[in-house]
This record gives structure tokens, sequence and C-alpha cells, in this order.
């Protein structure tokens, strides 16, 4: 990750993560979580809630684009998404949620990314 990432990061999340009690709530916060509008018989359902900061948002993404090439990782839980059915910026920003997660397990327990720890149950 770049330090522009890791200076917004840690500006809306805080130094040691207290800002949030659960990775739920900061991805709430982020605005990655799928917005739903209903009108009589219109429906649309796969655009998220821009809700939040757009400076994080964007963070994030470009830090999910570089993640699929140099996280191995990352990469398979990309593809996984593919081949779900969703499309390629869907399953970007799943990705850049789950490293919104990661940051925020690392910050709340000060301990280094260590991906055994975290795919294991991927």
């Amino acid at each position: 990750m770049g330090e522009k990432t890791v200076a917004a990061v840690l500006s809306y999340l805080g130094a040691d993560g207290s800002n949030f009690s659960s990775s739920t709530k900061a991805v709430g916060y982020v605005g990655y979580f799928p917005k739903i509008f209903q009108s009589g018989q219109t429906q649309w359902e796969n655009t998220i809630c821009k809700r939040g900061p757009k400076v994080l948002r964007w963070a994030l993404y470009m830090a999910a684009v570089a993640c699929l090439r140099h996280n191995p990782e990352m990469r398979t839980l990309y593809h996984r998404k593919l081949s779900q059915g969703k499309t390629e910026k869907q399953a970007l920003i799943f990705v850049g949620k789950r490293l919104l997660q990661i940051m925020l397990a690392m910050l709340k327990s000060g301990e280094p990314y260590d991906p055994l720890r975290v795919f294991v149950n991927c």
C-alpha cells in the first residue's frame, strides 16, 4: 500500500482503530454497502451507497487494483467473486472492503499483516 492510502485510512479510522468498534461499522461509514432503490415496479440493487468520505473510497479502490497485481490472496478473492457472477467493479469493491477490514484489525491488534492468519477461512 502506498503512503497516500495509509494516510487516508489512518485519518478516518484513527491511529489505533478506535473510531470504529467493528469492521462492519467502518465499512458502513466508507459507503461500501449496497443501496436499494424501489419505486413501484422499478428496482435497482447493484450500486453502492456513496455515503462517507470519497477520498477514502477512492484510496481503497486504487489499493484494491494494486493488490490484484501484487497480492496473490487478494487476486484469488477477486477471481472467486468473478466466478460467482459479480462484475469486475463489484469484485474490486469487495477486495477494497476486505482491505479495510484487514487494516482495521491490524490497527486494533497491533500485529503485522500475516496472510496465513487472514485467509484461513476464505
